[in-house]
């Protein structure tokens, strides 16, 4: 018995010695967030400037590394698509304009830069605001493009797209802006044979800038009694667009009828958000296996 157990033992441990063997000597294809680990800071800046003012702000490109990643500055303005919050780019010379467009505003010191290994590189980017400007939101961003062909074949080869990283600006102009936001979605299942009870949530965004909504679940069942409580995930709500939320209150095991509310604020006057609904939770299977055998029983009486 114990020989067999060594020569299992060997065995796994030549079978190991054969799989590191391969890698060692086949190493693994090397992706492309292996072969440009660039990044960017701030990922995100919001500013808020006045009508005719100027302004400086830098934005910071990594290289983590270990040769020169050659690429092109590029500004362009941003949309968000859908009630997700997914965000496409519209480069200068695209015919779709968006309503909240700066890329005019911004000046960039420079269009071919390279970036060396383990270093930064701070690009300082100039804004104009116009004297003319609305208040309100504007979007742009300031993009690092790779120039793949000036990179070495072999990371040339491992790249199965163009990288690039960009840097979100939210340039709010100061003035009288509109708050405006409501409720469009509150949904949950009426009835449910068991919890967590899902809870769809849309919340539309009206005003001239993002939104920041925070917000609270609640559970109340037929006494009163608060059972479950759980908060909206803070997200940004661009202007004329809205965004879903899904979330869960309560345990599996719930019984009768509960009232689900919600309540939130937004924006800097602290406006509200609030609506509720009514749902019946009721594990009918379980109680049919519980009560036909009880009515069989006082029948057979």
């Amino acid at each position: 018995m114990k020989k067999k157990l060594g020569e299992i033992f060997n065995l796994k441990f030549s079978f190991l010695g054969l799989i590191l063997a391969y890698f060692l000597i086949f190493p693994t294809k090397i992706f492309s967030q292996d072969v440009l680990p660039l990044s960017v800071s701030p990922a995100k800046q919001e500013l808020k400037l006045n009508p005719g003012e100027n302004t400086i702000v830098m934005i910071d490109f990594y290289n983590q590394g270990d040769f020169p990643v050659p690429g092109v500055i590029k500004k362009a303005d941003f949309l968000v698509e859908n009630n997700q919050g997914k965000i496409r780019f519209l480069e200068e010379g695209s015919l779709e304009v968006s309503e909240y467009s700066a890329v005019n505003w911004l000046t960039l010191p420079a269009n071919e830069i390279n970036l060396a290994p383990k270093e930064k590189t701070s690009i300082p980017v100039q804004i104009n605001v116009p004297n003319s400007a609305r208040p309100g939101a504007k979007y742009v961003s300031v993009i690092f493009k790779v120039l793949v062909n000036q990179l070495d074949r072999e990371i040339q080869n491992n790249l199965a797209v163009v990288p690039q990283i960009a840097s979100l600006l939210y340039i709010r102009v100061n003035g009288e802006t509109v708050e405006k936001a409501f409720i469009s979605l509150f949904k949950a299942p009426f009835f449910s044979e068991y919890g967590p009870l899902k809870i769809e949530t849309e919340i539309t965004n009206n005003s001239d800038y993002h939104i920041r909504p925070k917000g609270i679940f609640s559970l109340v069942d037929i006494n009163g009694k608060t059972i479950d409580q759980t908060i909206l995930l803070e997200q940004n709500i661009f202007p004329n667009k809205s965004r879903i939320y899904t979330n869960y209150l309560g345990k599996k095991w719930l019984f009768g009828r509960y009232k689900i509310s919600f309540m939130a604020s937004y924006g800097e006057r602290g406006q509200a958000l609030n609506r509720s609904i009514y749902v019946w939770v009721f594990p009918w299977k379980i109680a049919v296996i519980i009560i036909i055998p009880l009515i069989i029983a006082v029948l057979l009486k």
